[in-house]
Parts: C-alpha cells; structure tokens; sequence
C-alpha cells in the first residue's frame, strides 16, 4: 500500500457517502440521512485499505432492542513499522433546520460531548467528529472560509465528509449562546478538514506554528515544521486543527511541561498548555501517535473478541493502511 493507496480510498469513501446521501434525497424527497449508515458506507467503500469490525451485539453486551453502545467508532492509521495513530470518532450530520445551519454540538446540554471525551481518556486517543455535509448542491450557500473559491480544487468539493477535533466542537458548543443562530455550524463546518486531506501529501506538509513553539525542541519541534511520514502527517493535521484555535484564545503560552511513558507514545514530553479547552491539547492529541499499536488492538485484529471495557466505550474499529 502507498499514500496514494490511502487518499484514493478516502476520496471513494467520500464518493460512497455523497452516492447514500443522494439516495436518500431522491427517496425521501428531502436531504437527510442516517449517520450510521453512512459511516458504514464510508467504510465499506474505502476497503481494502480499510478493515471495518463492527462489535456483534453480544460482544457488546447490549439486549435484543439495544446495542449497548453509541455510534463511536475507534479508528487507527497503522504504518508497516508499527507506529499507529488512533482517534475516537463519533459521526454527526450539517442540517438545515429552519433555514439555518446546525449540528448537534450541544446534544443533551452537551453531555454527549463530555461523555465523548471522557471515552477517549480512558482510550487515551484524541476524540474526534466526522462530519457529514452532504453534497455540493446541499451547501450552495455555505463556504468553507476566506479561501473560499469556485474553483473545481476548491476544498467544498472535497468536504462532504470532514474530520473536526472534539476539543474544538466542545469550544463551538460553550459558546453556541453567544453567537447568531446557526454560527456553530458554520464554523464547525469552516474549521473541519474534508477526511481524505488528512492523506493527501500532494498538499504539502502544513508548518504548524502553535504559540507554544517557542518552548519546544528537538524530534517535537521538527514534528510541526518539517515534513511527516503517515501516519504522523495524520497526528499532524489534527493537532493543526485544535493549534488554529489556541491561537485565537486568549491566554499565554506556558514554559511547563509534562512526561508520560515514553515507551508508548511518540511523544512523552510535552507542554502542559490548556489554552481554553480545560485540557492540555498537546497529550490530548498526541497521546494517540503510538510506536506499536496497544494489545487489545493486535488481539482484535487477529480476530479475538473484543474486551468488555472496550466494546462498552464504542461500536467497532477501524483500521486503515497508512503505508
């Protein structure tokens, strides 16, 4: 498998989802569509890069009329060296409700969101939505920034399906009250990544320059101003997304760092910065870029089934081939 191999499945799971999304218009006679099954879609399409293990309703300890679990999905970019990136993903839809944009951010008084991120605590990934925008023509009104062109290379053409950070949705949703109705959806919408970017390398390695830059040296400075390999550009992009909004946050960059096992992760010295996001943002994502991938995934893949703990917190993995 190539990055080439990678971005090409993303681009036809995207294509799987706008086909579903436009099945489902044509059908219903409006725009809407289950999240589930477009996550399946998404997948499914994306084989065999992608390998989609879905937890059996036994496994996950659910009832005849309940799964037991939500529409988390726990997904991890594996490299051929063993180094692995994992993120907890969760799916949620762009919708028109009453003319205005919205997705559901602030679910249950944004308990959803709290529960979101506590799971990948104890998964110690970063937490992360896919968003599904629908087609073109379903956002013919929404733009993706001051970028915003109608070229054909344009990133709308590319963003029925994004990528966009917990801890920047959780920020969206704080401050829902404080902004016009439908700007949370708007801007979720501008600061999420179309999925397949994630693997894209024709687009150059972003320099990520994070307020906290200037207290960081060695293999984690060269991490954000140089180049990767997958799937740290992956780790990367993330990252980049939730540095975007520090630097628009109103509190300075701090000199403390932390360590965590370093046997683990990639990353064991890290800023303690919290920004406004109540976590440090540096472990949060980072914590996810590992040099093997944990037991239970090996287990998994190899075909056991998965631990109680595990299919409690989500619905299946995936896992993609990030050669």
């Amino acid at each position: 498998m190539t990055n080439l191999d990678l971005h090409s499945s993303l681009v036809r799971g995207r294509q799987a989802v706008e086909a579903y999304i436009n099945e489902c218009r044509d059908q219903l006679g409006e725009y809407t569509w289950d999240e589930e099954h477009a996550t399946v879609r998404l997948t499914h399409a994306a084989h065999p890069v992608a390998r989609y293990i879905p937890f059996t309703r036994n496994q996950e300890g659910g009832t005849p009329t309940s799964s037991g679990t939500g529409a988390d999905w726990l997904w991890w970019w594996l490299s051929p060296t063993g180094e692995c990136f994992g993120m907890l993903v969760q799916a949620k839809n762009l919708k028109r409700v009453g003319g205005r944009w919205y997705v559901d951010l602030d679910y249950a008084k944004r308990r959803q969101i709290i529960d979101l991120l506590n799971a990948s605590d104890i998964l110690k990934v970063p937490a992360v939505y896919t968003l599904y925008c629908g087609d073109l023509a379903y956002r013919t009104d929404l733009t993706c920034g001051g970028g915003h062109t109608s070229d054909a290379l344009d990133r709308c053409h590319r963003s029925a399906v994004c990528a966009l950070p917990a801890l920047i949705a959780s920020q969206l949703a704080a401050f829902t009250a404080l902004d016009s109705p439908g700007q949370a959806a708007i801007d979720a919408y501008q600061y999420a990544l179309p999925l397949e970017d994630l693997a894209d390398t024709s687009l150059g390695a972003p320099f990520v320059d994070d307020l906290n830059r200037h207290h960081i040296d060695g293999e984690l400075l060269d991490f954000l101003t140089q180049p990767q390999g997958l799937p740290r550009d992956i780790a990367k992009k993330i990252f980049g997304m939730v540095s975007r909004m520090r630097s628009g946050q109103f509190a300075l960059a701090v000199s403390e760092h932390q360590r965590v096992d370093e046997e683990a992760v990639v990353f064991g010295d890290l800023p303690t910065d919290r920004g406004h996001f109540g976590v440090p943002y540096f472990d949060h994502v980072l914590r996810g870029l590992r040099r093997q991938p944990p037991d239970y995934l090996v287990a998994t893949a190899d075909g056991e089934d998965p631990p109680p703990w595990l299919s409690g917190l989500v619905s299946g993995i995936v896992l993609f081939d990030a050669a």
